[in-house]
């Protein structure tokens, strides 16, 4: 019950963190594309900070799933399964498809 807990808080931030991130990310394009008046500067610098806000979701993610895994100890990055508790179960790789 704990694991899932803490897995259900920790989605909710990510999903949460992340889609106020984004909205702010594409205010601040907004706000940039308002100012700019040449074209050929524009397009290019609009996708790289959309490209940009996209690349630091990602890193918010990969942090998420760092803590779960390193700090909070509810899952694995290897394949493993983990079963705590439910008898015959046992921590093994699982084989790939």
């Amino acid at each position: 019950m704990y694991d899932a807990t803490i897995s259900i808080v920790l989605a909710l931030i990510a999903v949460i963190g992340t889609t106020i991130f984004h909205l702010e990310a594409l205010m601040l394009v907004g706000r940039f594309e308002r100012k700019s008046r040449h074209p050929r500067i524009l397009v290019p610098a609009v996708l790289t900070l959309v490209i940009a806000a996209h690349l630091a979701e990602i890193a918010g993610y990969a942090l998420i799933y760092w803590l779960a895994d390193k700090t909070f100890d509810i899952g694995y990055f290897t394949g493993q399964l983990r079963t705590p508790g439910i008898k015959g179960a046992t921590d093994r790789p699982v084989a790939p498809d």
